[in-house]
């Protein structure tokens, strides 16, 4: 997948920011920002999170997802000052990452949970 390929909205923290989420078939999905809070973002670089896809039962199929850490895929946080290029190679790590397992090690892999956009 190439950058130019993402759709970004804009992010509710900041006027100037964006947000687009990827997802994948292995189960896994990037979340890419870029605002005045994220890492690099007051540089026009971008911060990524790895997402584990289909998690939030009761949630829109576009929120329908939780912040994933995993060490093997290189993702103990998020990763900030990421260039363009940067997020395509990362967009090509995560697509041809094995397919997501619950099974795997809890010592590589932790949660946070995402929180469903409320309705006004």
């Amino acid at each position: 997948m190439k950058f130019k390929e993402i759709k970004f909205r804009s992010h509710g923290v900041d006027p100037e920011g964006v947000h687009g989420v990827v997802r994948f078939r292995n189960g896994y999905g990037l979340s890419i920002v870029r605002h005045s809070y994220s890492y690099g973002g007051d540089k026009g670089l971008y911060e990524l999170a790895l997402l584990k896809i289909g998690t939030l039962k009761g949630a829109s199929q576009e929120n329908d997802w939780d912040i994933v850490y995993n060490e093997e895929l290189g993702y103990s946080d998020v990763l900030g000052w990421m260039s363009e290029e940067d997020v395509e190679n990362e967009l090509h790590k995560i697509e041809n990452a094995p397919k997501f397992s619950e099974a795997e090690s809890s010592e590589s892999m932790s949660f946070a949970h995402a929180v469903p956009e409320s309705k006004s």
